[in-house]
Order: structure tokens, then C-alpha cells, then sequence
């Protein structure tokens, strides 16, 4: 390890005693990403505002991550009150993995100035981390998204899959985004870790219902034309998200003129992007498609505002940031029936529907634009549900209060009959 490249082991610049929770000792939390921006990746991305405002909390975040190759980014840097220390990797997925959870543990074991280790997801990445952690005596948090990705774990008959299995099995508590996967942790009797559910947090003043003059600046810099009903999605345009279905239900509405708006990058997967291209080319007069590419965090406020509606078409989510950004902007919302957007909608804040049933989609879409007061108020109702409930700030607290559980020892087994609601 080059000192010239990393911070002193051993060190902790910042005073121990009272700097977060009026006198108590500080949180030192160390946060481990298999991405992390600029990497394009929605847990990623999540996961930095999380530490950023947990930091301007009182909390000491320290971020490990991996440095992709051909991602420009330097591999130690302090901002926003983070300290981030990227390993450069491997190319390959399988070989990355395992690169960047043994350069992580090495850097773990190097250093004293950190109580607690909270991990985004679990994979192969995250077996030497939290086997370090828990060798010294330390806590290991790990908040999982997807079910069947990195939720609740399952042995699949793999000698190599039953090392996360068990490494997993040993920490000492899991946020779960969804009640399904908060349920799937409880129901499992092997795992003992305590269970908590926290949600997702957005941030309801970048992300705020947009006045008349703004929306027709935001449409008019896209080109929308002023009587064009747009429907926007956001995220990688790839078969998860199924944005294919999206586009192909804006072709079976009724309603004309249609847009779909697509913000994100392309898939890298190369399937997608010819199915993408045919479904387009499908579209009758009056409905389109309009890519926008990888929108930058100071734009995406403005692509939900320049909308009139908002799909998430995807077949498989933790807690989705765009629609969680897109229920605060005020827009009425229609999604896939799959954890976390069931969680988000199931109590009348949007419309959802089954995974892949275009026609369905089609008909939500027709339904807006047939009554515009109803869609209006179904955008109001999100709004307010997401700042009752999962405004940033609300979400941060959680966080600090469960590290400070934890590092007082109170830690509860995971088929404990304490609430866990969100």
C-alpha cells in the first residue's frame, strides 16, 4: 500500500468524542460498493447520497469502491465530507469481484479508524471484507436491493455460492428495501442477523413539483412540442428495465401525440439495444421516442418536470430511486407490480401493473391523458407520501440510529417481534 495514495493507517483525523448525537461518541463507518459514482449505477448513486448526508450528520463515512478501467476517477479523494479510496480492478466480472474484496480486506486490516462496516449488496466481493470485520471485532451492516441478487441468500449447490451463503449468514444485520425481502429474511431459519427495514430516501426539494414557466422551459429545451403527452422513464435501457415494453405501449395507446423519454445510458448487453430499434421503428405517426443518453445529476430535475407521467416498466427493482424522484417531482405514476414499487404505490399512490402486460400499460397511459384532474391529483398523493415518508433526511436518521444500536450491542435476532415498518 503507497501512503502517498492512501490515508495513515491507523489514523482519525477528527475528534472521537461528540462530534455526532449531542455528546455521544462518533459513528466511524466505513462503506463498501461494488459501484460507486462515476460508475452508472442506481445503488450507487443512492448509496452516495446516503453517505454524504449521513457525513454532514456528524457521521465519520470512509467509502472503499472499485476503480473500472476506463473510468476517469481518482483513486483517493476527500468531498463532501467523504473520505473514498477506489482499487483499481480487473476487467472481468467474476475476477473483479474477488480483486476488489481482497484489496478492501487488506485496507481493512491496515486501519483502526473505523467501528463499523456497511456493505451495498452481497456478492463475492464482500466475503473477505466482512470476515476481516468480524475477525476484528467489528459490526457488519449490509443493506441488500434485489431479491434473487443479492437478497436473501440461498445456497444454489455451487461449493464456490456457499461461501457468500455463510459469509452472509454471519453478519449482524440487514436492511431490507422491500417488505418481500424483509419477510424473506425472517422466514429464513437459518439467518440470524436482526432485520430492519429502511427505505430508500430521495430529496424532496431538488426533486419538487415544477411551476408552469418551468415546465415549458424544461420542454421547450428538449424540443417537446406544447400538446405532446410525455411519458418519461429513467435508468439504463437494458431487459430489466424493460423499456421495450414502454416504448411499444406508447404505439398501442390511443392518445396522440405521444412521447416516450428515455434517460439513461445504452445496455451493455447486445441484445438490447436492436430490440429497442425495432420496437421504435414500429411506432405509427404521432408517437415517438426520444433518447436523452446518460442525464447528469444537475439535469435529471428538469427531464421529470418536462413530463407529464411516469413508467417503470421493470421486471425486477430493490426500491427504485426514478420513481421515488419522480413521485416527489409530482408526476402520476404507473409501475411494474414487483417489490419495492408495490411498497412505493400499493396504497393508491400510483397505478401499478403486471410485468409485461403492454396492453395494460397502454390502457394506465390512455387514463391519464383521458382525465387530466385525476392525474393530477394521483401526483399529489405522491408527493405527500413521499415526504411523509421517505424524504432523505427521515432515511438518514434511521441509518444513524441502527450503526448506534448496533455499536451499543443492542442487537436484536432476526426473528424478533420488534416493528420494522418503514
Amino acid at each position: 500500500m503507497d501512503p502517498a495514495e492512501d490515508f495513515p493507517a491507523g489514523t482519525d483525523p477528527r475528534p472521537r468524542d461528540g462530534a455526532s448525537g449531542g455528546g455521544k461518541p462518533t459513528i466511524r463507518v466505513v462503506m463498501l460498493f461494488p459501484f460507486f459514482p462515476p460508475d452508472y449505477s442506481g445503488a450507487g448513486i443512492q448509496g452516495e447520497r446516503l453517505a454524504r448526508e449521513l457525513a454532514a450528520a456528524g457521521v465519520e463515512v470512509q467509502v472503499l469502491a472499485p476503480l473500472h478501467p476506463g473510468v476517469d476517477a481518482p483513486r483517493v479523494e476527500q468531498r463532501e465530507g467523504l473520505r473514498i479510496r477506489r482499487f483499481r480492478v480487473p476487467q472481468f466480472d467474476f475476477e473483479r469481484k474477488f480483486s476488489l474484496g481482497f484489496q478492501a480486506a487488506v485496507w481493512l486490516a491496515g486501519h483502526s479508524d473505523w467501528d463499523l462496516l456497511h456493505i451495498h449488496g452481497f456478492g463475492y466481493y464482500a466475503i473477505a471484507p466482512a470476515t476481516v470485520a468480524r475477525s476484528r471485532g467489528r459490526r457488519v451492516l449490509v443493506k441488500t436491493t434485489l431479491s434473487g441478487g443479492d437478497g436473501v441468500p440461498k445456497p444454489d449447490g455451487r461449493p464456490h455460492h456457499r461461501l457468500i451463503v455463510e459469509a452472509y449468514r454471519r453478519v449482524d444485520a440487514v436492511v431490507a428495501l422491500s417488505a418481500e425481502l424483509e419477510a424473506g429474511f425472517r422466514e429464513d431459519p437459518d439467518f440470524r442477523a436482526h432485520v430492519v427495514r429502511i427505505p430508500n430516501g430521495v430529496d424532496t426539494e431538488r426533486f419538487r413539483p415544477a411551476s408552469a414557466a418551468e415546465k415549458r422551459a424544461a420542454r421547450g429545451k428538449l424540443g417537446i412540442v406544447p400538446d405532446e403527452f410525455v411519458v418519461v422513464t429513467v435508468g439504463r435501457l437494458d431487459h430489466r428495465k424493460r423499456v421495450v415494453d414502454l416504448v411499444k405501449a406508447v404505439g398501442r395507446a390511443a392518445s396522440r401525440p405521444l412521447c416516450a423519454l428515455l434517460a439513461g445510458p445504452d445496455s451493455p448487453f447486445p441484445e438490447d439495444p436492436p430490440m429497442l430499434d425495432r420496437a421504435e421503428a414500429g411506432l405509427s405517426a404521432a408517437a415517438r421516442v426520444q433518447r436523452l443518453g446518460n442525464v447528469s445529476p444537475d439535469d435529471l430535475p428538469d427531464v421529470y418536470r418536462a413530463a407529464d407521467a411516469f413508467v417503470l416498466a421493470s421486471s425486477a427493482e430493490g426500491m427504485p430511486n426514478a420513481l421515488l424522484e419522480a413521485m416527489a417531482t409530482g408526476l402520476p405514476c404507473i409501475a411494474t407490480d414487483i417489490p419495492g414499487a408495490r411498497d412505493l404505490l400499493e396504497g393508491g399512490e400510483g397505478h401499478l401493473y403486471s410485468v409485461g402486460d403492454i396492453a395494460a400499460l397502454a390502457r394506465g397511459i390512455d387514463a391519464l391523458v383521458a382525465d387530466p384532474a385525476a392525474a393530477t391529483a394521483l401526483g399529489a398523493r405522491a408527493r405527500e407520501a413521499v415526504v411523509s415518508r421517505y424524504s432523505l433526511g427521515a432515511v438518514v436518521g434511521r441509518y444513524e440510529a441502527e450503526y448506534r444500536r448496533l455499536l451499543e450491542g443492542d442487537v436484536v435476532a432476526a426473528d424478533s417481534s420488534a416493528p420494522t415498518d418503514c
